[in-house]
């Protein structure tokens, strides 16, 4: 079974993304098993990776997780097929473009969003619009945070 998680962690990072996006949670990721071993497929500092979830835990703190209720082999194809993409350190930044508009009652695009690039939330979307989950066609990847993700979820579950 597929599952999404959402995390935090001690890192200033985790703080700002918490901070701005006024959330408990500032991260997001797969879980899923791999040859036996339950492991997180995240997009993280190193791009898109997947490790054990044993190791993701010494670093990391779980906040909650969703079973998905998928074709598990669809969905899993496609979050494996974004191991090894880079992670999209300037979109991440540009989301706070993104959060400012929110704060002020507009709705702004990411400046600096990169196609071939993901942040953590994006990467979630844009597997659950590929698996045709239930929703997920109105979410914008470029545009969702993990607390958005959390709260879609939440609101499907």
């Amino acid at each position: 079974m597929i599952r999404v998680g959402f995390s935090t962690n001690r890192t200033i990072l985790s703080w700002a993304i918490r901070k701005f996006t006024k959330s408990k949670v500032s991260h997001c990721f797969f879980i899923v098993n791999l040859w036996g071993t339950e492991c997180v497929l995240e997009a993280a500092g190193l791009g898109v990776v997947a490790l054990p979830l044993s190791e993701f835990l010494k670093n990391n703190q779980i906040v909650t997780i969703y079973g998905l209720g998928l074709q598990d082999n669809h969905t899993m194809q496609q979050a494996i097929s974004l191991l090894g993409k880079p992670y999209d350190f300037l979109g991440l930044l540009g989301f706070l473009w993104v959060l400012i508009g929110r704060r002020l009652g507009r709705s702004w695009k990411n400046p600096v969003h990169s196609e071939n690039q993901l942040f953590c939330s994006e990467a979630i979307v844009r597997v659950l619009q590929k698996s045709n989950y239930k929703g997920a066609s109105l979410l914008d990847p470029e545009q969702t945070s993990p607390q958005d993700l959390l709260v879609f979820l939440s609101s499907t579950y």
